[in-house]
């Protein structure tokens, strides 16, 4: 078990890594979110253009990091850490090269991973929002907000 865990969290840096060179310009509009795309599945489950990152329309962000920090605590502090630091072969999260970046498409793929995140279904799209919001800006990161509506897009079809 412990073997085939650190068999994913190893196949998942190097496409990160392979990934991070495939990656839309920072100044990408979207964020790197697809222009008139849709989720995994090719279906687009907000109905129109997905939003561009770090913009959420009705939500007050600080209100969302907050919300995250407590997510953060009860559902993600076991595996990653208090401070973010990691733990076994759990990776840390703190000055993470992946997170800190406008395209926030691998960050919500590699979250709705099960082997990774067994909770998923369990889960809000706000909660998965606030979480990956709350640690894009802690822990030494500085990764644009992740809105709901980005997280509606990339979860995949039930």
């Amino acid at each position: 078990m412990v073997f085939r865990r650190l068999w994913v969290l190893t196949s998942i840096v190097l496409l990160t890594l392979i990934f991070a060179a495939c990656q839309p310009a920072a100044n990408d509009a979207n964020g790197g979110l697809p222009a008139t795309g849709g989720n995994q599945t090719g279906e687009n489950q907000t109905g129109g253009d997905e939003p561009a990152a770090g913009v959420c329309e009705d939500i007050d962000t600080e209100t969302l990091v907050q919300t995250g920090n407590n997510v953060y605590s009860t559902r993600c502090a076991s595996c990653h850490a208090a401070a973010g630091e990691g733990a076994g072969t759990f990776p840390g999260l703190t000055n993470a090269q992946s997170l800190n970046t406008t395209d926030v498409t691998m960050t919500l793929q590699t979250f709705f991973n099960p082997e990774i995140h067994p909770f998923i279904d369990d889960i809000t799209n706000m909660d998965v929002a606030a979480v990956l919001s709350f640690v894009g800006s802690s822990f030494g990161n500085n990764a644009p907000v992740i809105c709901p509506e980005h997280v509606d897009v990339f979860r995949p079809a039930p």
